[in-house]
């Protein structure tokens, strides 16, 4: 009886030997073969990716020697989804990532698992949010007298606010300790000249100038009706006058 030991295999690969068993005195032998099967393994080359919050495809690379299943979280399924290709080699994954319109960063583990074993291997997917601003409302019509004017803003970035050159002399953004951090606080003057007047705001993304949401505000005109000539004076005849009136408004005449 020979007992023979037979170490673990750590490869990932099967492996075979051939012992030979044979007389000292003589050719006669006989042969024993031994095939031991591989480590198995499931392995992520990169466990972590970040996606763009516009969305992007991913292509995943895992190394395996067995047989498994990719298994998506129920709760991620509406925003990633594994891209089927025969383009590509069992090993090499792609996933698709919707676009986050959400303001919070989204992460999901998505599983490699063997269908006969217990090994396996996790990814996990990050997110970015969506840089998002908004206003709760995106134009005012104002009369021509001062007033104060709040825009609420909702975004999940820091914003810079932008005054046309041409309209800081009506529009000043008052900072104030009070203010909330996300609601804008515009002093606007009053109106004296007798053409309306109109500007954008712009409120920026920090880090993006080409993210921004922009808010109008009109001003009406100083309202006025100008007579030149307020007196005339007439013969007992009578006669015609021309009365020379300037004026930004419809009007009517009472006699």
């Amino acid at each position: 009886k020979i007992n023979l030991k037979i170490e673990s295999n750590t490869k990932y690969d099967n492996r075979q030997a051939i012992v030979i068993f044979k007389d000292k005195d003589s050719s006669l032998a006989d042969t024993l073969k031994i095939n031991q099967v591989q480590k198995n393994a499931i392995i992520l080359t990169q466990k972590q990716y970040q996606a763009k919050a516009t969305g992007e495809d991913l292509t995943v690379e895992l190394n395996s020697n067995i047989e498994y299943d990719v298994i998506i979280p129920q709760d991620a399924i509406s925003w990633i989804s594994q891209i089927k290709t025969k383009a590509l080699t069992t090993d090499i994954l792609k996933f698709h990532i919707e676009a986050n319109l959400e303001s919070n960063k989204r992460s999901t583990k998505i599983l490699f698992k063997a269908k006969n074993s217990n090994h396996s291997d996790t990814l996990q997917i990050t997110q970015l949010a969506n840089r998002a601003i908004s206003i709760a409302k995106q134009e005012y019509n104002l009369s021509s007298t001062a007033t104060n004017i709040f825009v609420e803003v909702t975004t999940n970035i820091d914003f810079k606010t932008i005054i046309p050159t041409n309209a800081q002399s009506w529009i000043k953004l008052i900072q104030t300790e009070s203010t909330q951090k996300n609601s804008l606080h515009f002093s606007i003057s009053a109106n004296d000249n007798y053409e309306k007047r109109s500007a954008k705001v712009k409120i920026v993304d920090n880090t993006d100038d080409k993210n921004y949401i922009e808010c109008t505000i009109n001003q009406a005109q100083r309202d006025t009706i100008i007579i030149k000539n307020k007196i005339f004076e007439l013969s007992a005849d009578g006669g015609e006058i021309n009365v020379n009136i300037k004026t930004n408004v419809l009007y009517k005449t009472i006699i």
